[in-house]
């Protein structure tokens, strides 16, 4: 399954239906790509969320990026959460934490993570402090 377009501000496809082209939610034994598109994660504003997705693999394509939120942009926020992909394949696209520049919130990955083409992961913006999510 490939997205259609990217997640709108305050949405995200990790777990819901509108972007994918089949229009349903992700779910097991299907292989889903962002082509040149943004996969953005919840924005959960406390702690302790762990957000699964249900399908097989999540291929961030190049062009692509799986978009991390967590805290809001709140500047200070020491916000800490996870998401669960089985197998989050790195395939030319990037992997992202977006906060406010004193954004002190963790966003952990969780699940296997091969690399097929050289792909990149940054903090946003670039004048943030140091990655602030674990693999």
């Amino acid at each position: 399954m490939t997205l259609k377009t990217s997640d709108a501000i305050g949405t995200t496809n990790l777990t819901g239906s509108t972007n994918w082209n089949n229009n349903a939610v992700p779910s097991a034994g299907n292989a889903y790509f962002t082509s040149s598109f943004t996969l953005r994660t919840t924005n959960a504003t406390t702690s302790g969320g762990n957000v699964i997705f249900q399908g097989g693999s999540l291929s961030i394509d190049a062009g692509g990026r799986l978009l991390g939120k967590s805290g809001n942009n709140v500047s200070g926020n020491t916000t800490s959460n996870s998401i669960t992909v089985t197998n989050l394949i790195l395939n030319g696209g990037n992997l992202e934490q977006a906060g406010a520049t004193s954004d002190n919130a963790i966003l952990t990955v969780a699940g296997n993570l091969p690399v097929n083409v050289w792909a990149h992961s940054a903090a946003r913006p670039m004048e943030a402090p140091p990655l602030k999510f674990s693999i």
